[in-house]
């Protein structure tokens, strides 16, 4: 009779690995010797003793969980103890890999039913949706972020113990940047947050605990004045022309040059307001200045008030 087709796949993997030689016996790939790694020698390891025993046994916990992740998922799902995650993400929170918490949110307010199966070829697990996948949602507020950041925080503490305080620390930067900012830029502060996690997930003797080194990712990838999001242009540093008048035939859309600070042309078509707020005295890479400084002077003027002088600040 004719084969499986998840026979037939199998059988076709073999034939066609270069690196497999057919033999009658059993086939088993070459151990790996850490002996010949010539990474040993790497004058880095030096510092090998500076990480913090709590990193340290981060990483032994991890380096369990990868000599098999798909034995270690079945594992930890076998008993039908393990917090509520969706499947798919349960070998990125072993490996201790940077989770997407869209997923989360995803699979908790989908519409429809996800018929999702795992195939194994060639050793990797390859899930399967059967019917109409469920429209994928991004965070977008500040509730969102909590919601999917306590699934995956649950799913960490119980693969890893021993890191429940350092989540707890992480959770608590975000919220205050979370505070920090006015509801409109709370995007900035989800971006950060994915900003900070591939960081944390590259940086292997980095934890959620290091909030100073992460604020700092924040800073640069989110913040309008960051290295990560600024680009040096030759006209900055040159004054800026007076604004003239629109031209008659305004095209009535905003000027992408005028937000980004590169729009040369005395007589634009393009309207030069902030994308953002619409306001005309900044562009979009300067609103969040101008809005940390109109915060300022309103705190001034309220201090003033209050000590009696009434007047406006200076």
């Amino acid at each position: 009779r004719s084969p499986s087709p998840v026979a037939s796949l199998g059988s076709s993997a073999e034939v066609d690995d270069p690196d497999q030689q057919p033999s009658s016996g059993s086939r088993k790939r070459p151990a790996y010797d850490p002996s010949t790694a010539p990474f040993r020698d790497s004058p880095l390891r030096a510092f090998a003793g500076s990480i913090s025993p709590h990193v340290a046994r981060t990483l032994e916990i991890r380096a369990n969980y990868c000599s098999d992740l798909r034995a270690a998922k079945q594992d930890i799902l076998r008993d039908g103890l393990a917090p509520a995650l969706p499947e798919i993400l349960w070998e990125d929170v072993l490996a201790n890999r940077a989770v997407d918490l869209d997923k989360i949110l995803t699979a908790r307010v989908a519409p429809i039913i996800s018929n999702r199966t795992s195939r194994q070829i060639d050793g990797t697990d390859v899930f399967l949706t059967v019917g109409a996948a469920p429209p994928s949602r991004k965070i977008s507020n500040r509730s969102q972020w909590l919601e999917c950041w306590d699934v995956y925080a649950a799913a960490v503490s119980y693969a890893y113990p021993h890191r429940t305080h350092e989540l707890k620390v992480y959770e608590r930067l975000v919220g205050d940047l979370f505070n920090s900012l006015h509801p409109s830029h709370h995007d900035a502060v989800i971006r950060g947050d994915i900003s900070m996690r591939n960081r944390l997930a590259e940086e292997r003797t980095w934890s959620f605990a290091d909030e100073d080194k992460l604020a700092r990712v924040h800073m640069r990838d989110t913040h309008s004045w960051g290295s990560g999001t600024l680009t040096a242009h030759p006209d900055d540093a040159k004054p800026a022309r007076k604004q003239k008048a629109p031209r008659t035939d305004s095209s009535g859309e905003i000027c992408n040059n005028f937000n980004d600070r590169i729009c040369k042309f005395d007589h634009c078509r393009h309207l030069h307001v902030c994308r953002i707020c619409q306001r005309k005295d900044h562009g979009a890479r300067d609103h969040m200045d101008a809005v940390r400084k109109e915060a300022e002077a309103g705190a001034r003027a309220r201090i003033a008030r209050a000590a009696g002088g009434g007047g406006d600040a200076q």
